[in-house]
């Protein structure tokens, strides 16, 4: 039949290794995080104060392009059809009543015919660069700062009315960088604004230190990059956006700022962190010392899981676990304490010393109940022990009680010469013996055929969820007809519910025993519970 093994049990000294190197990698941790949070907390203050520049100048802006796009709407549907004077006469007012432009003018076929200054003879040819206009009907197209025919150079803004003729206006840049430059206090940080292929129209006096924007196309909202913070955003209606740029340094200068007073949050957090960690590690550090006092101070109390019989419900016997009493901890879970005693050889003066302190009741209890057995788990070291059975024996203050005890054995213990005369040694005392887990470790057909055994216990894993039609059914059903082929009797161990127990005494296990039946008590409420039960 298929075998599985039981994984390595974890020892105290692995969980000791595990928590001190969990406590420094948590000490660590927790220093990280606190200069992460500063960090991310720097460029969040970082990105409020980008985002108040942007704000700024995309507001700043929007207002110039605003009377920008009204104006040139009103000329638009106001000179086709007008002579050259009243065009100019038009131009004139216009930039009389807005003082932010510079200069505005009249494109027919490619030559600048009429500006506001007058009729311009001949017609002065426009550079092709300065002609192009918005692709959609009625848009503005923004032309950075070139030199103009006025001779400074200057922000235009194309609009088209028809295929032959473009009507601009000119705007200083200082129009627009003078009223915008409180917007710009920071020497480190620089806000441009750029048309959406990426062109730059106008940039603040960072610009100068800070260098280009970090990307040819610029993205609305907030971005991280290697270079720096970025934060872009519309400019109204038009394809104009106004970009703000931090580099990566000036972030970092302002975290430098936060470091001392979040790092020193961080190493006192993460002091108490390891020192909780390192008071953990010492008492479980301290566990194997107090294993021994809590021996001679009688600390374990052996607790009993009834065994029934399958068929008539009879209770035929129970199995002694030792639990650990502890004054301050409490109940200790088996699991903690019981692989180190047993790889520290310590399991078998426990285990005396556990029955040692309730002879006088395991006495009384095998007397008043003459058809009742205990079940004993024996480690590799005590059956390594010659003597542990006088020891046994010692300790009840009985020899005749030695007739009454199983001893159970993992598939772990090898079959040698010394496993197999020490077997034999129990059999001749009387005492019966069992396969504990069977069918979780490494034994064959010939290891239960070598060593005299009486019981096959079928392991919980096999009896979880069985019923007629699951796979571990399946495994119930080979391992009873391998304990029937080899002359032992059956007990099934975990069982949980009245389904498993029905379909165990269908497959013909002799006996059973679980939490359906019992959990472990302690001696006195098991001697209670065998009074209920037999009434």
């Amino acid at each position: 039949m298929p075998t599985k093994a039981h994984p390595p049990a974890i020892t105290l000294a692995t969980l000791r290794r595990l928590l001190l190197i969990g406590g420094l990698l948590g000490s660590v941790a927790v220093v990280v995080a606190g200069l992460v949070i500063s960090y991310r907390q720097s460029e969040s203050d970082c990105f409020q104060e980008l985002s108040a520049e942007v704000r700024l100048w995309a507001d700043g802006t929007r207002y110039v392009f605003d009377v920008a796009q009204g104006t040139l709407t009103n000329l638009a549907q106001t000179l086709p059809g007008k002579s050259p004077q009243d065009i100019r006469e038009s131009l004139r007012q216009a930039i009389f009543d807005r003082p932010i432009f510079r200069e505005a003018g009249w494109i027919v076929d490619g030559q600048l015919v009429v500006t506001s200054y007058g009729v311009v003879k001949p017609p002065k040819p426009i550079a092709e660069a300065d002609l192009k206009t918005s692709p959609g009907p009625g848009g503005l197209y923004f032309i950075p700062p070139t030199k103009t025919y006025l001779g400074g150079p200057s922000l235009i803004i194309n609009k088209r009315i028809d295929d032959h003729t473009i009507v601009d206006v000119l705007i200083s840049p200082n129009s627009l960088l003078v009223p915008l430059s409180h917007a710009t206090k920071s020497a480190t940080t620089a806000v441009y604004l750029m048309r959406d292929d990426g062109v730059v129209l106008l940039s603040s006096e960072g610009a100068e230190r800070v260098g280009p924007p970090p990307g040819p196309i610029p993205v609305e909202g907030r971005s991280r990059r290697m270079k720096g913070l970025t934060l872009c955003q519309r400019v109204g209606d038009t394809q104009v956006y106004a970009l703000g740029f931090m580099p990566r340094q000036v972030v970092l200068d302002h975290w430098k700022k936060r470091v001392p007073s979040y790092g020193f949050l961080a190493v006192v957090a993460a002091g108490l962190f390891l020192t909780g960690a390192w008071q953990m590690r010492r008492k479980v550090f301290g566990l194997k010392a107090e294993l021994r006092e809590a021996a001679a101070l009688q600390q374990f109390q052996p607790f009993f899981q009834p065994v029934i019989n399958v068929e008539t419900g009879a209770c035929e016997g129970a199995e002694i676990l030792m639990r650990w009493i502890h004054p301050r901890r409490g109940l200790v879970q088996p699991a903690l304490f019981v692989p180190e005693a047993e790889a520290e050889g310590l399991i078998g003066e426990l285990t005396l010393s556990m029955l040692r302190r309730e002879a006088t009741g395991i006495r009384a209890l095998l007397r008043r109940f003459p058809q009742l057995h205990l079940k004993l788990n024996l480690s590799t070291c005590m059956l390594d022990d010659a003597d542990f059975v006088k020891h046994l024996a010692e300790a009840l203050g009985d020899e005749s009680l030695l007739l009454r005890f199983h001893f159970e054995l993992t598939e772990s213990v090898s079959a040698d010469d010394v496993a197999r005369r020490r077997l034999q040694e129990f059999k001749a005392l009387g005492i019966s013996l069992a396969v504990d887990d069977f069918g979780t470790g490494y034994s064959n057909l010939r290891y239960l055929k070598d060593l005299p055994f009486d019981y096959l216990k079928i392991d919980k894993a096999f009896v979880d969820g069985s019923s007629s039609a699951t796979e571990s059914s399946g495994l119930i059903d080979s391992i009873v007809t391998i304990g029937k082929n080899c002359d032992l009797l059956l007990i099934a161990e975990g069982v949980e519910s009245e389904e498993q127990l029905l379909y165990l005494r269908r497959c013909g296990v002799h006996s059973a025993q679980g939490f359906y039946i019992s959990r472990p008590i302690p001696l006195e409420d098991f001697e209670r519970w065998l009074e209920k039960r037999n009434t």
